[in-house]
């Protein structure tokens, strides 16, 4: 008998983005039991079992590891590949074949849309299954939290994170200015209300926890964003959820890298109210935004979200649904 299997994942020098981890919680709901944790890195494990598998969220690392192992059955939706990895991935004939057996693949963007098309592989935009988490019945409060605002910014964490990385740009001269993040984002929102915020972040360490540990977490995230009056995050990992819990969320664009970042951002952002804290950036791409400036931000009566993300949110619980129930 077929076992029902849930992504589970690596950490990358020594700190998990505990937002994987709410991306398999959403796909957990649709399941009566879990029996087994998969490694999203090494699917291709020649010991995995016969098992169901959603494959929603962000691949990958490893892409020697693909094409995955034949015991699992998987569902495509809300498939995400990382830009840097993409062509090298679909670039393999066998990896090609392996995805055309379960067209259409259903992407988180328009950017995997796109990619997997022109490789000839049937693809359509699903949306993310965060979106389907189902309300959290906790106390409302007047938290407002801010969740990895401009975490791209904040060099010093970063180092603090990875030092191999700070003594690399010490020697090619390219430190920057390090300064609390915290007294940064005073420059940009108003004083008081970055004083009084309640603080999380996706960064979790990887020593000493388990994958039991890593779901906790990630669970008492979700309650913290279910009972907030406001959240302010450049993580469209809790953006998302904001948008399933009903908590009035604000997206705060800046500080993106590179083009892997912002190939992640497209059929994404549209679903949230944002600013644009990034002058040198050009949008031009990513259609029908819900722009807004700092000004416009409400303190104490957030805006509400927007809802064009509940045209695809049937279509998402029926497929996982109809998957799962046999």
């Amino acid at each position: 008998m077929s076992k029902n299997a849930l992504l589970d994942y690596k950490a990358t020098g020594g700190y998990f983005n505990i937002g994987d981890y709410v991306q398999s919680i959403a796909a957990k709901q649709y399941f009566s039991n879990i029996d087994l944790l998969l490694n999203r890195e090494y699917l291709n494990d020649k010991n995995i079992e016969p098992c169901k598998l959603i494959m929603n969220g962000w691949f990958m690392y490893k892409t020697k590891n693909w094409p995955i192992s034949p015991n699992i059955n998987p569902l495509f939706v809300s498939f995400h590949l990382n830009a840097h990895i993409a062509d090298t991935l679909l670039s393999r004939q066998e990896n090609i074949t392996y995805l055309k057996q379960y067209e259409p693949i259903g992407c988180r963007d328009f950017y995997t849309v796109n990619i997997l098309k022109k490789y000839g592989v049937d693809s359509y935009y699903s949306s993310c299954l965060t979106t389907t988490l189902p309300k959290i019945e906790v106390p409302k409060t007047d938290d407002i939290v801010f969740f990895d605002v401009l975490f791209n910014l904040d060099k010093k964490s970063y180092y603090e994170r990875i030092p191999r990385h700070y003594y690399r740009d010490l020697i090619k001269f390219k430190l920057p200015k390090l300064q609390d993040h915290k007294e940064y984002l005073k420059s940009i929102f108003p004083e008081e209300i970055v004083n009084n915020a309640k603080f999380e972040t996706a960064f979790y360490k990887e020593k000493g926890t388990t994958s039991e540990d890593r779901f906790k977490e990630a669970e008492r995230l979700l309650k913290t964003f279910a009972s907030a009056k406001l959240v302010i995050t450049s993580r469209i990992h809790c953006a998302l959820p904001c948008l399933a819990m009903g908590t009035p969320v604000i997206f705060i664009m800046g500080g993106l890298n590179n083009s892997s970042d912002l190939s992640r951002l497209d059929g994404i952002v549209q679903h949230f109210n944002m600013v644009n804290l990034d002058s040198g950036l050009d949008l031009s791409s990513l259609k029908n935004l819900n722009l807004i400036t700092l000004d416009k931000i409400n303190w104490e009566n957030p805006i509400p979200n927007p809802t064009n993300h509940l045209q695809y949110t049937q279509h998402l619980i029926d497929r996982c649904t109809d998957f799962t129930k046999n």
